[in-house]
């Protein structure tokens, strides 16, 4: 909106979908908009988190987070993803969304541009543009599974691209990337002197290929920032808090940004992110097993409809289905699944202009839910 208070940056702004929301008109409404898990965090991070907040753990610290933190994110990479991580590579987040934004602020002069690939998730574009930077966009299509080509990559590159954005498995797609996909991309990262951001929040949500860590391709050490979360894996969403993982000069100039906004992430937070990491074998493995039923379930669902289709799910806990078939936009899709159904999702426009002709779902709700969501969804006269 225009008004003198505001910076005239902001007074053509469009909202993105997370903030575009709007009131429920419905009491019956089922949800599967957000990725947001619906089971609370485990007992075996709550309890000692308690357990240290009762033992003063409420103070600040030291601006990277955490020592004991940052050489346990250190331990979990080294075993589970075989990266050899210092202490002084570990920045600890309020969040992936906020390692972004402090990678961005640091790396970014004015008219830089940062490639990412699309659909994207829907904050990407805002805090590229907040950030004085350009975003540029890379379709992927159904076609190809949504994997990112080189080719299209490589034809966007400029002498002002600075980075590009990976997001594997990816939001809103479901999508992970294979090695050949990653490999070239880091062909070209090496090529033209670009850092990649490999943002791998949904990486112990993958159903077939084990997680690739793009910091281990030849070469990429040096020019990779990783940003690492709580929220997906721990069903940790409300806690905000996960890790940076990059070069220590990175690490230097992110906490100078940080410095001068949120200072450090919550203690409490810390606390309990080093308790997800100590146990995170036997919770993540129950959280994996959930979502891979419910997706498959929800798929399997999918291809009983018509005038829509689903790839099989990869990862995450997002299915992307095509409803071109029904000949009208996601946003009419959408708006009658609300309507008529009383079921929430997200159109797929709502993730760049490459997701027109999609839904996102979310598989966040218990299998009885889908289970109703999808009853509902199956009477109406397009699906049926």
């Amino acid at each position: 909106m225009k008004h003198r208070f505001i910076a005239k940056r902001f007074w053509n702004d469009v909202p993105n979908a997370f903030s575009a929301e709007k009131a429920p008109e419905f009491t019956d409404l089922i949800n599967l908009t957000y990725g947001d898990p619906d089971f609370t965090t485990s007992e075996l991070i709550l309890e000692p988190t308690f357990r240290d907040i009762r033992a003063g753990h409420t103070h600040y610290d030291e601006l990277c987070g955490y020592t004991e933190l940052r050489d346990k994110v250190c331990e979990y990479l080294k075993e589970d993803y075989s990266i050899d991580a210092e202490r002084k590579e570990i920045y600890i987040t309020n969040g992936a969304g906020s390692g972004l934004f402090f990678t961005l602020e640091s790396i970014l002069d004015d008219g830089d541009e940062v490639i990412m690939h699309t659909p994207y998730y829907s904050p990407y574009p805002d805090q590229i543009e907040m950030s004085r930077g350009i975003p540029v966009g890379v379709d992927t299509f159904e076609a190809d599974g949504f994997q990112l080509r080189a080719d299209l990559v490589e034809a966007a590159v400029t002498n002002r691209t600075k980075a590009i954005i990976i997001n594997t498995p990816n939001n809103p797609t479901g999508a992970a990337f294979t090695r050949k996909t990653l490999e070239d991309i880091a062909d070209i990262a090496a090529r033209y002197d670009l850092i990649v951001i490999y943002d791998m929040a949904y990486a112990s949500l993958s159903f077939g290929e084990a997680f690739i860590p793009f910091s281990n391709l030849p070469g990429m050490r040096e020019r990779t920032v990783t940003l690492g979360s709580a929220s997906k894996e721990f069903a940790m969403t409300g806690w905000r808090v996960g890790f940076n993982y990059a070069p220590d000069f990175l690490i230097e100039r992110m906490k100078r940004v940080n410095e001068n906004d949120t200072i450090m992430a919550s203690s409490i937070a810390q606390r309990a992110y080093l308790h997800a990491i100590e146990n995170r074998k036997v919770i993540r493995d129950e959280i994996t097993k959930v979502f891979r039923e419910r997706m498959e379930y929800a798929y399997g669902r999918i291809l009983a409809l018509k005038n829509i289709s689903a790839l099989p799910p990869k990862a995450t806990f997002y299915l992307f289905p095509n409803i071109t078939a029904t000949e009208l936009t996601s946003d009419e899709v959408t708006e009658r699944i609300y309507r008529e159904a009383h079921v929430a999702v997200f159109p797929g426009s709502a993730f760049g202009a490459s997701g027109e002709g999609f839904l996102r779902i979310a598989c966040t709700q218990d299998m009885k839910t889908l289970e109703e969501a999808f009853d509902r969804i199956a009477k109406m006269d397009i699906f049926a």
